[in-house]
């Protein structure tokens, strides 16, 4: 049924402008301990909070679009999944034996995950198993000559795509970038999470 041209106006709740989790800021005391900041006015919103959240949107979009970039700028030959090269780096860069459980700490996944992408990654010959020198419970992963080829397809592929996508910004924009992205990734690792914090722990015990 309409409303009467009489009807009083529906009056809504004001809009903290966080539609990505459309939380009233109202509540946000006791949805975070601890959490501290200016008064809030009723209804109103607060600064930081918003900033965070144009943040976070920032970065989710920034990482969904960097990994597209890569994607969309290899060739066939030069494309591959970012877990795969991550393993493929840590193989061809190391200066000691690789074990299923260190790679699986440096990763930070669970040793199952490892051990299934291992499995793949040597039926498509690109990593071998041997058995460690010295410990007979534990195997040592190491690259084939495929595997190094692929690694330096793949790594050059993705320093032509940085040097493309960060063109736009001059050297001195570039030098501050960079040093903005590692003072919060330091800050990142600091304080680091209760779940990678177990994860290093296991890989330490190898």
């Amino acid at each position: 049924m309409a409303a009467s041209a009489c009807s009083p106006p529906i009056r809504r709740a004001p809009s903290t402008g966080l539609r990505s989790t459309g939380l009233r800021l109202a509540g946000l005391r006791r949805l975070v301990p601890g959490f501290t900041g200016p008064p809030l006015r009723r209804g109103g919103t607060l600064p930081a909070v918003r900033a965070a959240d144009e943040l976070y949107r920032l970065m989710s979009d920034l990482s969904t679009g960097w990994f597209r970039w890569l994607r969309n700028t290899a060739t066939a030959g030069e494309r591959d999944s970012l877990t795969r090269w991550r393993v493929l780096r840590i193989l061809f860069t190391a200066d000691e034996a690789v074990t299923m459980r260190r790679l699986a700490g440096e990763l930070g996944v669970a040793p199952r995950t490892v051990t299934d992408l291992i499995d793949v990654m040597a039926r498509d010959g690109l990593v071998v198993r041997q058995p460690h020198p010295r410990d007979r419970r534990s195997t040592v992963l190491s690259l084939t000559e495929a595997g190094q080829h692929r690694y330096l397809a793949v790594t050059y592929s993705h320093l032509k795509s940085t040097a493309a996508a960060f063109s736009v910004l001059t050297p001195t924009e570039l030098a501050e970038f960079t040093r903005l992205a590692r003072l919060v990734l330091a800050a990142m690792n600091d304080a680091g999470a209760p779940g990678d914090r177990g994860t290093r722990a296991a890989a330490s015990d190898r």
